[in-house]
């Protein structure tokens, strides 16, 4: 299992806790921070009909201090 493949496994609320400034992202890509936080970020992205990969890719950004 790879670094990515592990952080595919944190919940919504896991990453905003860790990386509040991935809220942003979360909120371009539609991914729900409050009823769906406890789901998976790759769930929740599904559930909202966004780009897992972009979204990944956003969230990435945001933390390393780009713009999400």
């Amino acid at each position: 299992m790879t670094q990515m493949d592990a952080l595919r496994t944190m919940t919504v609320n896991h990453v905003v806790e860790q990386w509040p400034e991935t809220m942003p992202a979360f909120r371009r890509f539609g991914v729900d921070m409050c009823c769906g936080g406890g789901k998976t970020v790759d769930q929740a992205a599904r559930d909202a009909g966004a780009d897992v990969d972009a979204l990944w890719d956003a969230l990435m950004d945001a933390v390393r201090g780009g713009r999400g």
